[in-house]
C-alpha cells in the first residue's frame, strides 16, 4: 500500500516540482547542496528557525527527488486540525458532587466550541439528564507540496449533567497516515484532572521521528500533543501541537 501510495505521490510531487520550475525565472544554475546543507535545513524546519532559503534548497535540490514531498512544511497555513463529537444521552444516578481544584493554565491557544442548544435549554428549566459525550480532534502535519505526513489522533469520553463533569470515560491517542519518513516512538505524557468538577483536560503527546534517505538518517524529534478540557454543560475546548 505505502509502495502505490508513494509511486503515485511522485508522479504528482514530479508534476509539482516541473510546473514551479517552468514559472521560475531563469537564473544561473547553483552548485547542488551537500548532504550537510541539505540536513542543515532540514533542522532548521523541524525547528521552526528557517528562513525561506531553507524551503527553497529543500525544493530545487535534486539529490534527493522525493524530499520535497516527505519534508514537513513548517508554515503555520499547512497545518490542518479537524474536531469531532458525539453525545449519548442515558439514565443513572449521579456522582457526588466533588470541589474543584483551580489549575493555572494557558488559555491564549484554545479554540472555543459552541454550546449544545439542547443542553442550554434543560439547563435553563433546571433539568440536569445525564450525557456521555466523546470528543476527537485530530493534528494534520503536511509536506512542502502538501501531502500528508501523517495525522495524530486525541479521542475522550466524558459524562456530564449540565453543569459538571461527572465522570471520565475511555481515553486514546493514536496516528493514521503515516509515511515512511516518519518513526513513531512512545506516549511520553498523559494525564488527566479528577472529576467530578465544573470542568476538567485530558493530555497525551507522543514521540515522533522524521527520516530522509541517504546520509541525512533522522534529523528531528517531533512531539504532537492534545490537551482537551471539557465542561459540565457539555461544551469543550482544546489546545496542541502537530508536533
Amino acid at each position: 500500500m505505502k509502495t502505490t501510495k508513494r509511486l503515485t505521490r511522485g508522479l504528482l510531487g514530479a508534476a509539482v516540482l516541473a510546473t514551479l520550475a517552468t514559472a521560475a525565472p531563469a537564473t544561473a544554475s547553483a552548485a547542488e547542496p551537500t548532504d550537510e546543507q541539505i540536513r542543515a535545513a532540514l533542522v532548521d524546519m523541524a525547528q521552526g528557525t528557517y528562513d525561506q532559503a531553507d524551503i527553497d534548497l529543500i525544493m530545487n535540490q535534486t539529490r534527493y527527488p522525493d524530499l520535497a514531498e516527505t519534508t514537513p512544511d513548517p508554515r503555520p497555513e499547512a497545518l490542518t486540525i479537524e474536531n469531532k463529537e458525539v453525545k449519548y444521552l442515558t439514565t443513572g444516578p449521579q456522582p457526588a458532587p466533588g470541589s474543584d481544584e483551580a489549575v493555572n493554565e494557558d488559555t491564549s491557544d484554545e479554540v472555543t466550541l459552541p454550546a449544545d442548544p439542547d443542553d442550554a435549554a434543560r439547563s435553563s428549566m433546571g433539568i440536569q439528564s445525564t450525557a456521555w459525550k466523546w470528543v476527537e480532534v485530530t493534528y494534520t502535519r503536511k509536506s512542502l507540496l502538501g501531502f500528508t505526513l501523517y495525522k495524530y489522533h486525541h479521542k475522550v469520553n466524558f459524562q456530564y449533567n449540565g453543569s459538571r463533569v461527572t465522570a471520565w470515560g475511555s481515553r486514546s491517542d493514536w496516528f493514521t497516515n503515516e509515511d515512511d519518513v516518519f518513526v513513531r516512538g512512545a506516549r511520553i505524557e498523559n494525564w488527566k484532572t479528577g472529576v467530578p468538577a465544573s470542568s476538567a483536560r485530558s493530555h497525551m503527546k507522543r514521540h515522533v521521528q522524521l527520516c530522509a534517505a541517504g546520509s541525512i538518517g533522522c534529523y528531528a524529534n517531533l512531539y504532537p500533543w492534545v490537551t482537551t478540557k471539557v465542561k459540565g454543560n457539555g461544551t469543550y475546548t482544546y489546545t496542541g501541537a502537530a508536533g
